[in-house]
């Protein structure tokens, strides 16, 4: 995830207690011994869950045992265009080559 504090603070408005929390960089390959390893850090604190991005949980889910339920969390974009200037004349010039801003 681009912006990981975001996920923890979605969490934690959610009413999530975030006890511990690893990020990793974009597009990370999780490694079976790494993940093992974060399993067995999420036992020892007692997790009730695992929670990653829909992203993540793809890579990761079946990989290695997890002692614990595993839950992914989408991202949604939601457009609202305004008219002139705004998100469908950007994908039009992106498609025309011209993607600068108007």
């Amino acid at each position: 995830m681009h912006r990981p504090l975001l996920l923890a603070a979605l969490l934690a408005g959610c009413g999530a207690v975030v006890e511990d929390a690893r990020w990793f960089p974009d597009h990370h390959r999780y490694g079976d011994p790494e993940l093992r390893g974060l399993a067995r850090a999420a036992e020892a604190a007692g997790a009730e869950w695992v929670v990653t991005t829909e992203k993540d949980h793809a890579r990761i889910a079946g990989r290695i045992f997890w002692p614990m339920p595993t839950a992914a969390v989408g991202v949604a974009l939601s457009v609202s265009d305004s008219g002139t200037g705004g998100f469908r004349d950007f994908i039009a010039r992106s498609i025309a080559g011209g993607n600068a801003p108007a």
